[in-house]
C-alpha cells in the first residue's frame, strides 16, 4: 500500500535524523516544530475533505514512533 510505503521511507531515514540531532546537540523532541507541522497538515487535511483530527493522530503516532527510533542511536 503506498501509505506504508511512505511511512517505511520516511522511518528509513530516522536514525540518520537522530545521528544528526545528537552530533549537533538538538533535541529529539521538538514540540515547537511538531505543533507548526500538525497545523499545516490539519489545513491541507481539511482542503481535501479529510478529518484534520484523524490526520493529526494518525502523525502524532508517527512522530512518536520516529523519536523511539532517534533514541536508539548510539
Amino acid at each position: 500500500m503506498k501509505i506504508v510505503d511512505m511511512i517505511a521511507k520516511r522511518q528509513s531515514y530516522m536514525p540518520a535524523v537522530g545521528l544528526y540531532k545528537k552530533k549537533h546537540g538538538m533535541a529529539i523532541n521538538q514540540k515547537d516544530r511538531e505543533m507548526l507541522i500538525l497545523e499545516s497538515l490539519k489545513k491541507v487535511s481539511e482542503e481535501k475533505g479529510v478529518d484534520g483530527d484523524l490526520v493529526e493522530d494518525v502523525f502524532k503516532r508517527i512522530f512518536k514512533d520516529s523519536k523511539r527510533i532517534q533514541k536508539e542511536v548510539k
